[in-house]
């Protein structure tokens, strides 16, 4: 089974709120590959961030959340 989720990430400032939704790269995956995936982050200022991955496919979702310093 193959698939090629789309990358998002949702950023957040240090009050909780959204400062943007970003789309990232593309990649194929197989069982037991694993792969890297980029996106800019365009117009965010310096600063402390809280972010959310998410990778959607038609198989499903999966998510992590991170804490950023630009």
């Amino acid at each position: 089974m193959r698939l090629v989720p789309t990358m998002r990430v949702w950023a957040y400032d240090g009050r909780g709120q959204n400062v943007g939704m970003f789309e990232g790269s593309r990649t194929g995956l197989v069982p037991g590959s694993s792969a890297r995936f980029e996106t800019a982050l365009p117009g965010i200022a310096p600063g402390d961030y809280a972010v959310l991955v998410v990778l959607e496919s038609d198989a499903g979702s999966w998510g992590v959340q991170y804490d950023l310093k630009l």
